[in-house]
Order: structure tokens, then sequence, then C-alpha cells
């Protein structure tokens, strides 16, 4: 639970960047979602339809003008999917229908839909978006059996250089005559993007070993004795694979795999955008001159930007979250803002206030705003209404100055100070507030720290109710200690994290985030690398996902924090 004012003071103030908004995929089951564009007009919707019918039909003898029967499987296409079926491949790219329609429960998103089986994918009927290209979806048949398989990890994949391109979005690299196929063959729409490397595997069809390459709705299989022809890359028959794992044998077809497809392949439609997968947590990325851009982060460590929004030149150098999606944004200069972010991004202003100037800390503990001013040591509690009106509690002056001050969910306050400039010791405090933000304890402990120990550590969030997050930013170390019940510290671990990171924002349970373990954003202003973080049950943390190069966060962004 954080909630970050002004990223480090000892870096340099940057202009105000342009946001480039970034869409981290993930290939995990579960993260299907849908494209809402609209077809252009009626009219064109009726044009298309009837070149389907004019095309001719692999492999079956039409049965109405918008059904096909296949004696060689004995099932039959109607309507939407035969439209799909001819449009996107057919007998080549989608095989025979090995089923007749059915109500069955997608294994993507739980939800009951008409599905169709096919030889090597599996149709999904959404009447939800009817009208549009993603009316027909295709089951994520490369991710179940990928997963199924391998636990979506096979061994000894190597990286194709033959003419690559590497998917940010996935790791994975795609070259050779798989790229050509793919991107002959519909692209990101039919095929989904790479989920592995090349590497060799036993075919289930013929028991022969072949370099393979799993995608989200497909594998592909290179044939070498095939090579120069339109059958060197074929495609395994994961509909059957999958129809019988679900249903039992189906009947065996009687076409080639290698069949030359009846139509040419049409223009890919854009794939539809992942959703969040498991519980988020809300993070916002602010600069002070007056762009706010909001984020989901999912159990996966997947950053979903949503819409920014404009502050204003107010120059602020802090803000804080309080429970609801309420936002206090202060400035030293003197002034605040209240406001309200939804989960869904939406932003609204609520009231602005002249609070005076001088405050070096803002941050919350429980329900209630707390400012500090390290110059004066003067404590200000208070706290946002349910109408997000600002409402001051009674103050309080310390008498020590302090680098940090953190809050948690059950209304502690930590102060820190480590500053080899200063004298050999770390200070550092904890008190409790009521919900009056009255002061019921206070615990103020001095260490001195040996001769050579490394110094610098900040305090930058709580973990979660009883263990403190620090960074060194000279070492590129992490701790995680614990606030004992007497309010002092236990020892720590340090352990290497990496230089350079400026920004954090830690997702603890409670408030807007419901996952069961911590989740944490690291943040790079200078180059606008992120990495999202999870720790395990001793504290220690895991990467989940990394966002550099082309694939990273605007640079820039001077602070980070949670909204709860």
């Amino acid at each position: 639970m954080l909630e970050l004012g002004p990223i480090y003071s000892f870096f340099l103030c940057v202009p105000r960047p342009a946001w480039v908004p970034i869409q981290a995929q993930s290939v995990k089951a579960g993260k299907q979602s849908r494209n809402l564009a609209k077809h252009k007009t009626p009219l064109l919707v009726a044009i298309i339809a009837l070149l389907f019918a004019m095309l001719p039909m692999a492999g079956g003898t039409a049965k109405a003008d918008d059904s096909q029967f296949f004696p060689e499987t004995g099932h039959t296409v109607n309507g939407l999917f035969l439209a799909y079926w001819n449009a996107h491949g057919g007998l080549a790219q989608q095989g025979y229908p090995i089923s007749d329609e059915l109500q069955e429960v997608s294994d993507t998103d739980g939800k009951t839909y008409t599905m169709q089986y096919f030889q090597r994918a599996v149709f999904e009927k959404h009447p939800e978006f009817a009208g549009t290209p993603s009316e027909v979806l295709l089951s994520l048949l490369g991710v179940f059996y990928y997963n199924d398989k391998y636990g979506g990890n096979a061994p000894n994949q190597q990286a194709s250089t033959v003419n690559p391109r590497q998917f940010t979005e996935t790791g994975k690299t795609l070259g050779g005559a798989f790229r050509t196929y793919w991107e002959a063959h519909g692209g990101l729409a039919q095929q989904g993007f790479p989920i592995s490397n090349e590497f060799s595997e036993v075919s289930a069809t013929d028991g022969k070993t072949y370099t393979v390459q799993y995608f989200e709705r497909a594998v592909f299989e290179y044939h070498a004795e095939f090579a120069g022809t339109p059958n060197e890359v074929l495609l395994s028959l994961l509909g059957v694979f999958y129809y019988n794992k679900k249903h039992g044998t189906t009947p065996p077809p009687t076409v080639v795999t290698g069949a030359t497809p009846t139509s040419q392949p049409v223009e890919p439609t854009a794939t539809p955008s992942p959703q969040p997968v498991g519980p988020t947590g809300q993070v916002l990325f602010l600069n002070g001159g007056g762009t706010g851009q909001p984020a989901l982060v999912d159990q996966e460590g997947t950053i979903f930007n949503q819409p920014s929004f404009d502050l204003g030149s107010q120059n602020w150098t802090h803000f804080t979250s309080s429970n609801g999606g309420y936002l206090l944004f202060y400035k030293q200069s003197g002034g605040a803002e209240t406001a309200k972010l939804e989960p869904d991004g939406s932003y609204a202003h609520l009231f602005s206030y002249g609070f005076r100037a001088g405050h070096t800390h803002v941050t919350t503990a429980g329900g209630l705003i707390v400012l500090f001013d390290n110059a004066t040591t003067i404590l200000d509690p208070g706290k946002i209404e349910a109408d997000g009106s600002y409402q001051p509690l009674s103050t309080k002056t310390l008498n020590v100055h302090y680098a940090d001050v953190i809050g948690n969910f059950a209304g502690q306050v930590f102060f820190y100070l480590d500053s080899p400039q200063i004298d050999e010791f770390i200070h550092y405090m904890t008190i409790n507030l009521d919900s009056n933000g009255a002061v019921v304890n206070m615990v103020p402990v001095t260490t001195r720290v040996r001769v050579g120990a490394d110094r610098h550590w900040k305090a930058i969030g709580y973990v979660d109710d009883t263990h403190i997050f620090f960074y060194n930013p000279l070492t590129g170390q992490y701790d995680v200690r614990e606030v004992k019940s007497d309010g002092t510290l236990a020892d720590g671990s340090p352990t290497e994290f990496g230089l350079g990171w400026t920004g954090f924002a830690l997702l603890s349970p409670g408030g807007r985030y419901l996952g069961a373990q911590p989740r944490l954003v690291a943040y790079r202003l200078d180059t606008g690398a992120a990495m999202t973080l999870a720790f395990d049950s001793s504290y220690k943390l895991s990467t989940l996902k990394t966002y550099d190069g082309p694939n990273a966060l605007a640079p820039g962004w001077t602070m980070l924090g949670t909204v709860k």
C-alpha cells in the first residue's frame, strides 16, 4: 500500500513527457477479449456475404445458400460459421468440421457459447458482437494444448535466426518459413502471438518428429519433404486433439492434412485486446506539470493503461490516495485539490484548497491523509469525506526531522532517516493514529550503524501492515523488514534488485486490491523501463513482467503511487 510523493528529490525535474501507451499482452488462457469495431455499413455486409456465397466450396456439396454439408465427416456448417470458414482459409486453415454446432462452456472465460469444432480450430459465436468482425472468434487452442502438454514451457527451444521478428508481447521470435506462413495466413487475428520458440516434437498424428512452433490459436509443423510447396508448413490438428479430450473420439476424416487452400487468405482483422487476469490493483503515474496516467496491474503483472487525464499546470509535488479512490494533490508552494479516480480510470476533480506551504511528505494511514513538514516537524492529519471534501484534524509537533514518511492500512505511520552526512545513527519512529487523527502510540528509535555499513536506505512503503519495503539507490539492493510489536525493526536480509529505479508502487491486500499476495511496480524515470514483481510468503521478490526497450513506458513520470 504505497502513495508516494515526489520520486526521490535528488533526481532533477524533467519536462512533461508524452505518454506512450503500452499494452503488454499475455498468452495465458483466460485473457481473450473481444474487438468491438463496427462494420462500415449494412450494404457492405451484404456485399461481402454475397461474395462468400460465390466462392467455390471445398470438399462438400451445398445444402442451402447458407449451409454446406461435408460428407467426409458427416457434418454441416451453417451461416456465420460457414462465412467465416470460407473467408479465413477454408479447408487448409480450419480443416473439415468434426462436430455440428453445440452449446459449450468456454475454457477462456467460463461463459456458454454456440461452438463448432473443426480439425484445426474451434469457432465461437458471440451475439454480443453481432455485426462486427468479432461475432465469430477462435478458441485459444494453442494456449490450452501448450499448457496442458508442457506446462507453458517446452524444453530445448531455439529462436529462429532467419529473418527473425521478436514479439515483445510474449518474448518469442518468429522467423523463416514459419514467419512467411504466419504473415500469409491471417497473422495475429488467425494464428495469435507465438507462445514458444521453435523446438522438435513427435507428431500425435503420424508419430514422426518435426520442428514445431506454438501460437495462441495454432501449432505450425515444418515439413522438409514438402519444401518449396504450399505444404512446407502444415498445421497440427488441434481441433481434433481438443475434441477428443473433451468429448471422446471423433469420426476419422478422409482429408489429407496438407490440403491446398481453396480461397485466398483475407487481410487479418485486429486481434481482440487482452483482459486482466484475476484481481487487479490500480496505480497512477503523474507528472507534476499536469498529466496523470492511471493503469491496472493484474495477477500476472501485466500493465493495462487507462485513459490519461489533465490536471492543469499546477506543478503538484505530491499525491496520495485514500480509500474509495479519492486522491489528494499537493504542492509545496501551497495549495491542494481533491479528486476521485474510478476503477475504470474515469477521473473527476472535486475541490480546491489553500493548504499552507512547506509540507515535505504526504501519505495515507488507515482512512486518514497525513501531511508532514520536515522543517517545522509539524504533523497535519486530515480525512477526505464521502463527498470528496477535505476535513483537517488536529496538528502535532514531533520535534524530530525525518526523510521518509509512509503509512499502512491499520493507521500506523513510519518515519525514517538514514543519512551518514548527519551522524552515524539511523533514526526511525512509529506512531499510531486513531480515526480522529490523535496519536495513540509513539515509539521513537535511534540505532547506531556499524562503521562501513551501506547507508542511504529509503523506506518505500508497507508491503502489508507489519512489513516495510526498503530500497538503497546507491547499492541497488532491496530489503523487507518487519515492524515488531514494540515498534522496532527486525533484522533484514538485503538482496540485489538493480540500480536506477526511481519510483515504486506497492499493491497490498486491502482497498481496491483484492489479491492474496502483494505486488510491486518499479519504474525508471530516465528510460521509462518498468518491472512488475510478486512477493512470496518469505517476502522475497520474483519478476512477473519486464517493460524495457521498445516495450518501455514513457520516461519522465516524476510520481508513482497506488490508488486505494
